[in-house]
């Protein structure tokens, strides 16, 4: 009886809350594995055309001085990837409806593969786009921890949108430990260099270390 009791007994007693992390972990093992295709993939397609471009080049096309007659190509996919995300991230902090990919250019799968490429060799724009793909679940898992690697990596070289996101995800602690005085410090940063969006945060949250109750008296020496 106690044979037959025994894996019923085994199978009742195991987490559940186990059994769906390990499920979870499998699909980000999967999905890190699909990524890794699509960037073996466009290595490949890259050293193609590098291969078929022309041997013998005077000058290249963009990097050419000013009235050499050579030209910037148009619709560039590193800016026009640039250019499509910003408009996302915009429109989702003020709560807009999120723009498609520009009909007849690159899919938007296409251009964050552009971006990843881009990030690996440290692009400080490209890695704060992708921590923002990475928070949001764009085109990509959603991963916080990575989007905090990512937002770190931008922030340290002095992107400030990507230092306030940062400092945002240390004092809620997403996707990193909890570190209020460490994330305090990158929204104040941010809100030293000018942007908006830090200042009024920091209005709005004020350091309580920097207020005192004394229920109606004063200390001494007042």
């Amino acid at each position: 009886m106690k044979r037959m009791i025994g894996p019923y007994l085994c199978r009742i007693e195991t987490p559940y809350l186990l059994r769906r992390e390990l499920n979870r972990a499998r699909e980000q093992q999967q999905a890190a594995e699909q990524e890794l295709a699509h960037l073996k993939q466009e290595l490949t397609r890259l050293k193609q055309e590098k291969k078929a471009a022309p041997a013998k080049m005077g000058r290249s096309e963009h990097f050419s001085a000013p009235g050499e007659g050579s030209k910037k190509p148009a619709g560039d996919p590193l800016a026009q990837a640039k250019t499509h995300f910003y408009k996302k991230i915009r429109a989702h902090y003020a709560g807009e409806p999120l723009p498609a990919a520009p009909s007849g250019s690159l899919s938007e799968r296409d251009m964050y593969r552009t971006l990843q490429h881009q990030a690996d060799l440290g692009d400080v724009e490209a890695q704060y786009i992708l921590g923002e793909c990475s928070l949001h679940g764009w085109c990509t898992m959603q991963f916080n921890a990575n989007a905090v690697q990512w937002l770190r990596r931008a922030a340290q070289q002095g992107h400030n949108e990507a230092g306030y996101r940062l400092g945002l995800c240390l004092i809620d602690g997403k996707g990193v430990s909890k570190d209020e005085k460490e994330g305090r410090q990158w929204i104040e940063k941010a809100a030293a260099s000018g942007l908006v969006e830090a200042k009024r945060w920091l209005q709005q949250n004020p350091a309580p270390s920097k207020m005192k109750l004394f229920n109606g008296a004063k200390p001494d020496g007042w």
